[in-house]
């Protein structure tokens, strides 16, 4: 008899992975937070990549994303504070363009009809 269970979070393990092209949607549980320090192949230098925790609008379970540098700017030029925590957003991330390091990646806030999705109230600041 196969057991059948709804997946209320993964503990630790891999990413969310981008894959140039295709919509993630999205809503955001945590602010972005330095994830855990990686070796460069290229320097060898460690660094902590920015990552944050969502909930996937197509599963609804919460995972850990990677937050690139324009990922990252978007968010928090537009929302300061972290008030960008508990809204809901539609990504894709593009190629890289011609003479820049970045690849492309648009964002837009959107509202997802779906009773389903249930976020957790954030958090007061100390």
């Amino acid at each position: 008899m196969a057991v059948v269970y709804n997946l209320k979070k993964t503990l630790g393990g891999s990413l969310w992975k981008w894959q140039d092209g295709v919509e993630k949607v999205f809503t955001i549980v945590g602010p972005i937070r330095a994830g855990k320090a990686v070796a460069s192949p290229r320097s060898g230098i460690a660094k902590a990549p920015d990552v944050m925790t969502v909930r996937d609008a197509e599963d609804n379970n919460e995972k850990d994303i990677l937050v690139g540098a324009v990922l990252r700017s978007s968010l928090t030029e537009n929302y300061p504070d972290d008030s960008y925590v508990g809204l809901t957003f539609a990504c894709t991330q593009g190629a890289v363009r011609a003479g820049t390091r970045y690849k492309t990646m648009s964002v837009a806030e959107v509202e997802v009809d779906n009773a389903d999705l249930v976020i957790a109230p954030k958090k007061a600041k100390k």
